[in-house]
């Protein structure tokens, strides 16, 4: 199995709370790592995350962010970073804290700039944030993860909104992200016409 790959399914494991990802196949040979049998990884105890230590990893986001933190204004109309909001910076540093992986992030302007990259195989992606895109899409720049039946035995019907064709599951991420719930008080609504 590659490093990369192993390195792509332990981020992809240790970072899903707050993101999932779509992992690429570039990345140099290894034949261990506590999934050579092709077994579905269902937690980081299945990785052998001790032969991945002083190691590295490249992740590209158009979420800036969640890199740089949230961009603010102060009390004197000044713009700033505010870093309690950069979660992948965060995690990043908890991951290699914990597993000794250096994590390289690398910031897009816009979920299409990854797109070339994935079209000329660009071998210094490992992993991505996932960008809003058709099934088509993915099967062309994402590995499967696994079948949508393997996902439903971890996930249970969650699995269905992630984005598969059918028989495969390419993103973690559930593909309705952008559906929202708006909650008000409807006597308010009405007192103000």
């Amino acid at each position: 199995m590659k490093v990369k790959k192993i390195l792509s399914a332990a981020i992809c494991l240790a970072m899903t709370a707050t993101m999932f990802a779509g992992c690429s196949e570039e990345g140099g040979a290894a034949d261990n790592g506590g999934a050579a049998d092709g077994k579905i990884l269902k937690s980081i105890a299945d990785i052998d995350t001790e032969a991945l230590k002083g190691t590295s990893i490249t992740l590209y986001t158009h979420g800036g962010n969640r890199v740089l933190g949230e961009e603010k204004k102060d009390a004197d109309g000044n713009t700033y970073r505010d870093e309690s909001y950069a979660y992948l910076k965060h995690l990043a540093e908890k991951f290699e804290g914990e597993y000794g992986v250096h994590v390289d992030l690398q910031v897009n302007s816009t979920e299409d700039d990854i797109r070339p990259l994935l079209q000329t195989a660009d071998p210094s992606i490992d992993i991505y944030t996932s960008p809003n895109w058709s099934i088509e899409e993915w099967q062309q720049y994402a590995e499967p993860y696994c079948t949508v039946d393997e996902a439903k035995e971890l996930y249970g019907d969650y699995a269905e909104t992630m984005y598969n064709d059918g028989t495969y599951i390419y993103a973690l991420m559930p593909a309705k992200t952008y559906n929202n719930a708006v909650v008000y008080n409807e006597e308010t609504i009405k007192s103000v016409g």
